[in-house]
């Protein structure tokens, strides 16, 4: 039996799902993007992380350095200058 997949990010919109999932193939991560098409009935359903775009790890044993990978995306994203 397969162990179940676990998910290592939410994101507000499935852009942000697509973007942390192919940042995390392109490390070499085998990943799924759920929940994206209860995004277009958003407002016939609450918002919440089980609703929200996530993406899931297949393998269990890739939890810890998914996560501390798009933590690093994220704090990377954060820090960025915007030039007005």
């Amino acid at each position: 039996m397969m162990a179940p997949m676990v998910r290592v990010f939410t994101g507000s919109n499935p852009f942000e799902a697509y973007f942390v999932r192919d940042f995390l193939v392109e490390a070499g991560f085998e990943v799924r993007v759920r929940g994206e098409h209860l995004f277009a009935i958003r407002g016939g359903v609450p918002l919440t992380e089980d609703t929200l775009p996530s993406v899931w790890v297949v393998h269990d044993e890739d939890e810890a350095p998914a996560r501390e990978l798009v933590a690093r995306l994220q704090a990377r994203r954060r820090l960025e200058i915007v030039e007005s």
